[in-house]
């Protein structure tokens, strides 16, 4: 019997930068270590977080879009950052075309929808969100209160013409047939309220056993962790700390000197009024891996308050054996069990996680149980459940 030859396979991705999405992308090619990845936009100074893509971008098998063109310049622009070309880079992203493959997996929450895949390619489709500019509900009011004035008559302006392309790349992947995946029950329900597509539930990828190393010994302080910007909602958890009179320790890097400057003001405001608060709120800046499991150790629990699509850095404390603070809607509902490994507040305000805060007790959680209380959510199964999509249909991998 004659063998099928291997399968030529490519993984698009919106963007690689940092975060959930860029995981994802690097698991994926730790799984198909001869895939080509077709990407809007790549920040190579990043690309040490990712090995595998990096790999194939020294390989040349990583290709990035026009756009890719105006990154350097933008990069020597004091205050702006690659996000600063988000627009530029939907707009260029039906013109951006993958090269023939006999499997496409296309993971997405933007414009890597938009880019022109191959007739015959059998297509794979894994949803991290709708696009979240585009559509309501998909924000919140107080993250949209969030954002500068200035900043929300562009969405407005911007998406005139984004949302047109955005419901092209959908016809364009729907036309493929393909196999429909996304990351959370809150990202199913929502994809299939806006875009009439029922998908299967393969939660991501989480690198959980450097995290399963930590020895916990907590201190006087919550942790909030991962990328700084406005949907993170960080504004919150230095509001709730503040009230709750708690230290605050806030790990990760903020690219926007705007938001920044903003959440700095929070704290300098609220230290103006009360001199008592002063030092309760500690910006550290991005911390390498091993300050990070240091944070995870002596931590009293994660706060994690916006309402994401699913949450990385939740799973990654919680196998730990921290307990996890979380608002109370968006991806943290399928993982976060009450009085087992987290609790919830109610509103995006400072008031509502100051009362969570008040209410929390360290003596209700057992590092143990909640490092035992997630659903398998390693690297094997998220590539298997690819591996075995693919050899389905006749290919080998």
């Amino acid at each position: 019997m004659t063998q099928p030859s291997p399968a030529k396979i490519a993984i698009t991705t919106d963007f690689m930068f940092e975060g959930g999405a860029e995981e994802v992308t690097d698991t994926l090619c730790a799984a198909f270590p001869d895939c080509d990845v077709y990407a809007s936009m790549t920040d190579l100074d990043l690309l040490q977080r990712y090995p595998h893509v990096q790999k194939a971008a020294q390989n040349n098998r990583l290709y990035s879009g026009p756009i890719q063109k105006l990154w350097p310049l933008v990069h020597r622009i004091k205050g702006l950052s690659a996000y600063h070309l988000y627009w530029l880079c939907f707009m260029a992203a039906p013109f951006q075309r993958v090269k023939n493959h006999d499997t496409v997996i296309v993971t997405c929450s933007a414009q890597s929808k938009l880019f022109r895949l191959p007739k015959s390619a059998r297509t794979i489709v894994y949803f991290h969100t709708p696009t979240r500019w585009l559509y309501p509900g998909l924000m919140s009011p107080e993250d949209l209160e969030s954002i500068p004035w200035i900043f929300r008559q562009l969405i407005k302006l911007f998406n005139v013409v984004l949302g047109p392309l955005d419901r092209l790349g959908i016809k364009r992947l729907k036309a493929a047939e393909p196999v429909w995946l996304c990351n959370s029950r809150f990202t199913k329900d929502n994809i299939a309220r806006i875009y009439g597509i029922d998908c299967e539930v393969l939660y991501p990828p989480v690198d959980t056993s450097k995290f399963q190393t930590v020895t916990r010994d907590p201190q006087d302080f919550f942790l909030y962790h991962g990328r700084i910007t406005f949907q993170k909602r960080v504004d919150v958890a230095i509001k709730g700390c503040l009230q709750a009179r708690k230290k605050l320790k806030i790990s990760g890097h903020c690219a926007d000197p705007a938001l920044m400057a903003h959440l700095q003001s929070i704290v300098s405001e609220a230290e103006a009024a009360d001199p008592s608060l002063k030092g309760l709120i500690t910006f550290l800046g991005r911390t390498s891996d091993t300050e990070l499991l240091g944070l995870f150790a002596h931590c009293k629990a994660l706060i994690f308050p916006p309402r994401e699509d699913f949450g990385i850095t939740p799973i990654e404390a919680i196998s730990a054996g921290i307990p996890v603070i979380a608002f109370n809607q968006g991806g943290a509902l399928d993982y976060i069990k009450p009085r087992i490994n987290g609790c919830f507040f109610e509103a995006q305000t400072g008031d509502s996680l100051a009362h969570a805060i008040a209410d929390f007790d360290q003596s209700d959680f057992d590092p143990a149980t909640i490092a035992n209380s997630l659903p398998d959510m390693g690297r094997d199964r998220f590539q298997q459940k690819f591996r075995d999509l693919i050899e389905t249909q006749g290919l080998q991998t």
